[in-house]
């Protein structure tokens, strides 16, 4: 089987592995490879196989955390060097007590907290889409439609199950005025649309111009950019504060995100937050007192239930929302640009890599 392989910033590639890409963030230079690895044996009328499925993985893509996780150094938990957990795979065989058949198309289903599906299989998703051949548990996966883009449902898992978990955990009712921060990512994005499907008015908080030119199309009526924050706050005053804001990006600036929050609203953080969070000394007096003072909700969302990536993928189908996906990539040649339109900061959309053409 194929796999992609990183060295973790170590500096030393696994024996035998080609060398296809090196990139450099934040001072960590990061390695990839390809190499051949036996495919992974599985018995289908083994006892210990009879809740579990083996995939092969057709085209997987990396979330933001993926990436920081490249970032910040090896894992613990593993030495073999695959990395990523968004894919969308086809069941090659499954146990007797799993719902699925051969052919069958899967997602995998991030869920928080981690959760194990038996009492022997780890806590959650292991990392290692990058790899050709997968053995997971039924219970960590959702069959989709198999007419689903393959490039789109690469990039759904996290993306999906995150954002709809927020819009469902802010309660938005028609007419609520909603901020969308970090809408440059997936997740924003998808977050911006699953809101205005149920038919709120969503404005959008945006790094840069360029962010704004997609947004229109996805439902935004109005984008605010960072640069710019005293006409967000005027904008905010003038509607007595929004209803919710919708934080889904490590990066959100939560005492910003609750200073525009109006009476009773809703705050929803969808990953903990480097600039700001509920530990950090920055935080200043103001910020609880905004809590306390306008009766803010505010509500912690990290990834989701299966029935949130199973709504997603209902309303994909229906042309309800349409996820963004910038560029897709094959083969050895294409692992070099694959890996650097991932760690883009400029980019917006989803990027996968197909293992093979088709």
């Amino acid at each position: 089987m194929r796999v992609l392989v990183t060295d973790h910033g170590t500096g030393a590639l696994p024996e035998g592995c080609a060398p296809r890409a090196e990139v450099t963030v934040r001072g960590r230079t990061l390695r990839f490879g390809t190499l051949e690895r036996p495919d992974t044996a599985f018995r289908p009328e083994a006892d210990y196989n009879r809740g579990y499925a083996l995939l092969r993985v057709l085209a997987f893509s990396l979330t933001h955390s993926d990436c920081e996780a490249l970032e910040s150094g090896p894992p613990s938990s593993s030495t073999r060097g695959e990395f990523g957990t968004d894919f969308v795979g086809e069941v090659v065989a499954a146990g007797s007590e799993v719902p699925l058949s051969p052919g069958d198309h899967v997602l995998p289903v991030p869920c928080w907290p981690p959760q194990r599906p038996d009492t022997v299989s780890g806590v959650g998703l292991p990392a290692g889409a990058s790899s050709q051949l997968r053995r997971l548990h039924h219970k960590h996966l959702l069959r989709v439609p198999p007419e689903m883009d393959t490039a789109v449902a690469a990039t759904l898992p996290t993306s999906a199950i995150s954002a709809y978990a927020m819009v469902h955990h802010a309660t938005l009712r028609p007419g609520d005025n909603v901020l969308v921060m970090a809408t440059g990512t997936p997740l924003g994005r998808m977050a911006v649309q699953a809101a205005t499907k149920l038919g709120a008015v969503v404005h959008a908080l945006v790094q840069s111009p360029a962010e704004t030119r997609p947004l229109a199309e996805l439902g935004v009526r109005e984008a605010f950019s960072l640069t710019e924050p005293a006409k967000l706050s005027h904008y905010a005053k003038t509607i007595r504060g929004f209803d919710a804001v919708l934080a889904p990006g490590a990066n959100c600036d939560l005492e910003t995100a609750v200073r525009l929050c109006g009476f009773g609203a809703r705050c929803v953080v969808g990953a903990a937050s480097h600039r700001s969070d509920l530990t950090s000394p920055r935080l200043s007096a103001g910020f609880l007192a905004s809590l306390a003072t306008k009766n803010v909700r505010l509500l912690g969302r990290k990834l989701g239930e299966e029935t949130d990536l199973a709504a997603a993928i209902v309303d994909i189908q229906k042309g309800a929302v349409t996820p963004v996906i910038e560029q897709s990539f094959t083969g050895d040649d294409e692992v070099a640009p694959f890996i650097h339109r991932t760690f883009d900061p400029e980019r917006a959309g989803g990027i996968t890599y197909f293992f093979e053409k088709g």
